[in-house]
C-alpha cells in the first residue's frame, strides 16, 4: 500500500458496519487517508498529530501552528459506504477531486471509488470522456431510497 492510513482500513470499516456511512479525509500532498475520527474536523486534528509524531520520530522539532497549517496541504473529504470510497463534488474542488481519484487508485480498485453529488456538467463531461459515467453515484429518487439514504446518514 503506497497510501498511509491513520485509522482503520476502509475494508475493515465496511465489515464492522456494512450499512453505515463513515467520513474520511485524504491528504493528497502526503498521500495519507485518515479514517480515525467521527468528523472531518476531527480527522484534520488526527492528521496534525500524525504529522507531528512523524517529525518527532525523525528527530525534527515540532511545527508551530502556522507551520503546521501550511504543511497540511490539500485535502479531499470523502465517505466510506458499502465498501466504496465516495468523493463528493460539492465538498471538493473539481481538479482536486480528479487528482485524489487518481492517487487513490494506486491502492483501491477503480470500481470502489465513486463520485457523489455530481451536477456540474463540465465534470460530468470529463468523466464521460474517460468512459466512466458508471462511477457517478446517482442521488436517491424513490421515497424508499431517500428514507434509506437518510437512515444510513443517521447511523454514521
Amino acid at each position: 500500500m503506497s497510501i498511509s492510513l491513520v485509522g482503520a482500513h476502509p475494508d475493515d470499516l465496511a465489515r464492522q458496519s456494512p450499512h453505515a456511512t463513515r467520513p474520511a479525509t485524504f491528504f493528497l500532498d502526503h498521500q495519507v487517508l485518515v479514517t480515525d475520527g467521527l468528523t472531518h474536523a476531527m480527522q484534520w486534528a488526527r492528521f496534525a498529530e500524525w504529522l507531528q509524531e512523524k517529525r518527532r520520530q525523525a528527530g525534527e522539532p515540532e511545527l508551530s501552528e502556522e507551520e503546521l497549517a501550511s504543511r497540511m496541504g490539500r485535502s479531499a473529504v470523502l465517505y466510506i459506504r458499502n465498501g466504496c470510497l465516495e468523493l463528493p463534488l460539492a465538498r471538493n474542488d473539481r481538479d482536486l477531486l480528479l487528482e485524489a481519484d487518481s492517487l487513490l487508485q494506486a491502492d483501491f480498485p477503480k470500481h470502489r471509488i465513486r463520485f457523489l453529488g455530481v451536477s456540474d456538467q463540465e465534470f460530468i463531461e470529463a468523466i464521460r470522456r474517460r468512459g466512466e459515467l458508471w462511477r457517478i453515484t446517482p442521488p436517491p429518487t424513490s421515497r424508499e431510497a431517500i428514507t434509506k439514504f437518510i437512515e444510513q446518514r443517521r447511523n454514521a
